[in-house]
C-alpha cells in the first residue's frame, strides 16, 4: 500500500496568499480588526474539479475573495473536503487514480499525493489527516512533510476482516480516532456493523466493537446478500464530558450509547439503543446527520432524520435519553452549532430514505430554506423556524461561529451560488456565483 511520492503544486506561495495568511493571522490574533474567515470547500466544473477557497468578513458578511487553490482534470471527482484551526486543508478525490489526495498549508502551498483507494471520508486534527477509502483502507498523512504516516487495510488489521471505513472521528488530543464499519460486503466475507478503536502512533486496533444485530425484522438479505444485516453504524461521536459513545444506528433509525470509558477497553458496556423518528417507530427514520451542543451545563445531540416523515430528536448525552422531538423536513445536511446565534443550522439538502423491496432506496428534493434551532433556555428545549433562501440551500458553514451569526450558504440548482445569511433575522447580505457545482464545504 505504498503512496507515489508527494508532488507539490505550488512550491513557493504567491504574494496574494501569503499577504492574506498574515491578514487571518492577525484576525485571529487582534479581533474584529481584520474580520476575514476562509472557508474551504471542493468543486466539480466541466473541466475537471478541485480545492475552492472563499473569504468573508464576518463582521459586514461582505465577499472578500475566492480562488481555485487547487484545479486539474484529474479531481473530476472531487468529494469531501476538511479544514482544521490552523489553516491547513484537505480534499479527497472519490477514484482510485493519481493525486487523489490534495491539501493545502497554512503559507498557501499545495501538495498531492496519491492513495492506493477510492478516496472518501477525510478528517484533520493539527497536521495530521485521516483519510478513508472505500475499498477499505485507512490512511494517516502528515500535512507538513507530506508523508504518509500509516495505513490500515481493514481486511487485514481486524479479524473477522472488515470492510470499508464509513464515519472517521479523531479525539481530542489528536492520538486515536474512531471508525464506523457501516455494513458486510456482499459475500459476507467481510464484516461491518462494528465501531473501531485506531492508535494512531503506534497503529493498533485497540477496540473493536461489534454491535449487536437482534432486529432481524430490520434487515435486507435477499439472495445471499449481506450488506444490510445489521444496525449500520454511519456516525460516531465520543462526549468526553458525559462519558458516552454515541453512534447513530442507519438501518434501524436509532441512535445508541455506550460507556466511553468501557468502550475503549473493547467492551460495549450499558448499550441503549433508542429510534429517532417523530412517532417513536423504528427502521424508516434514517438518522444520519447530528450536531453536538452545549447548554445549561449538559452535552446535547441533535439528530436529523433522512427518512420520509423527517424530524429532528434531541438527546440529553448523559442521562442517554431523548429529550425533545421537533418537525423537521427530511435530509437536513450537516448541522452546525453557533454560539454566536445560540442556535444550531443546518441547510435543507433534501437527501430522502425509504424502504424498498430489496434495499434502502435515496433520491434527493433539495428545498429553499434554512432549518434554525434556537436554544430558548439554558438547558431548555429548541426551537424550530425556517429562513427562506430563494433557491435550494443544499449546504452552509458559519462564517465565524464563536463571534459572528453569519452563515455561508451554498444554494443554487446546481449548486453552484453563494449566499451570506445572518441567522438571527434571516437577512441575505448578499450572493454571488461559486467556481463550479459545490460538493461539500469544510465542517
Amino acid at each position: 500500500m505504498t503512496p507515489s511520492r508527494t508532488k507539490d503544486v505550488n512550491r513557493a506561495a504567491p504574494a496574494s496568499w501569503r499577504r492574506r495568511a498574515v491578514a487571518l493571522t492577525l484576525w485571529m490574533l487582534c479581533g474584529p480588526a481584520f474580520a476575514a474567515a476562509q472557508i474551504f470547500f471542493s468543486f466539480r466544473a466541466a473541466d475537471g474539479g478541485g480545492l475552492g477557497r472563499i473569504e468573508v468578513d464576518a463582521q459586514t458578511g461582505d465577499f472578500i475573495a475566492q480562488e481555485a487553490v487547487y484545479s486539474a482534470a484529474t479531481a473530476r471527482a472531487a468529494f469531501k473536503v476538511a479544514q482544521s484551526p490552523e489553516g491547513y486543508a484537505a480534499l479527497t478525490v472519490n477514484e482510485r487514480g493519481p493525486e487523489n489526495f490534495v491539501f493545502r498549508a497554512p503559507d498557501g502551498r499545495v501538495r498531492t499525493l496519491s492513495l492506493p483507494d477510492k478516496l472518501d471520508e477525510v478528517r484533520l486534527h493539527g497536521r495530521r489527516a485521516l483519510v478513508g477509502g472505500e475499498e477499505g483502507g485507512v490512511y494517516l498523512v502528515r500535512l507538513d512533510t507530506g508523508e504518509l504516516e500509516r495505513s490500515w487495510k481493514l481486511a487485514e488489521a481486524l479479524h473477522p476482516p472488515g470492510r470499508r471505513p464509513e464515519d472517521l472521528r479523531i479525539e481530542r488530543e489528536g492520538r486515536r480516532a474512531w471508525v464506523t464499519l457501516q455494513k458486510d460486503s456482499k459475500k459476507g466475507d467481510r464484516e461491518g456493523q462494528r465501531v473501531v478503536y485506531l492508535d494512531l502512533d503506534s497503529g493498533a486496533a485497540l477496540a473493536d466493537l461489534r454491535l449487536p444485530r437482534d432486529r432481524a425484522d430490520l434487515h435486507y438479505g435477499r439472495d445471499g446478500d449481506f450488506r444490510q444485516r445489521g444496525p449500520g453504524p454511519e456516525i460516531v461521536m465520543p462526549f468526553e464530558s458525559a462519558g458516552v459513545l454515541l453512534v447513530t444506528l442507519d438501518l434501524y433509525g436509532a441512535i445508541g450509547f455506550a460507556d466511553l470509558t468501557e468502550a475503549r477497553q473493547g467492551r460495549l458496556t450499558n448499550w441503549t439503543v433508542l429510534p429517532t423518528a417523530p412517532d417513536g417507530s423504528w427502521g424508516a427514520a434514517f438518522p444520519d446527520r447530528v450536531a453536538a451542543f452545549a447548554a445549561g451545563g449538559r452535552e446535547f445531540a441533535l439528530v436529523l432524520n433522512a427518512g420520509a416523515a423527517g424530524g429532528a430528536a434531541v438527546a440529553d448525552v448523559a442521562k442517554r435519553n431523548i429529550v425533545q422531538r421537533l418537525a423537521a423536513g427530511h435530509g437536513l445536511s450537516t448541522p452546525a452549532f453557533v454560539p454566536a446565534a445560540r442556535a444550531v443550522v443546518a441547510a435543507s439538502g433534501g437527501k430522502l430514505k425509504r424502504r424498498g423491496a430489496e434495499d434502502v432506496e435515496k433520491t434527493f428534493h433539495p428545498r429553499a430554506e434554512i432549518a434554525v434551532f434556537d436554544l430558548t433556555e439554558e438547558g431548555g428545549p429548541l426551537a424550530l423556524r425556517v429562513a427562506p433562501t430563494g433557491d435550494p440551500a443544499h449546504a452552509l458553514r458559519p462564517v465565524a461561529p464563536e463571534s459572528s451569526a453569519l452563515i455561508l450558504v451554498n444554494v443554487g440548482e446546481s449548486a453552484d451560488a453563494w449566499l451570506v445569511m445572518d441567522i438571527r433575522d434571516g437577512r441575505i447580505l448578499g450572493r454571488r456565483p461559486a467556481l463550479g457545482r459545490v460538493e461539500r464545504l469544510a465542517p
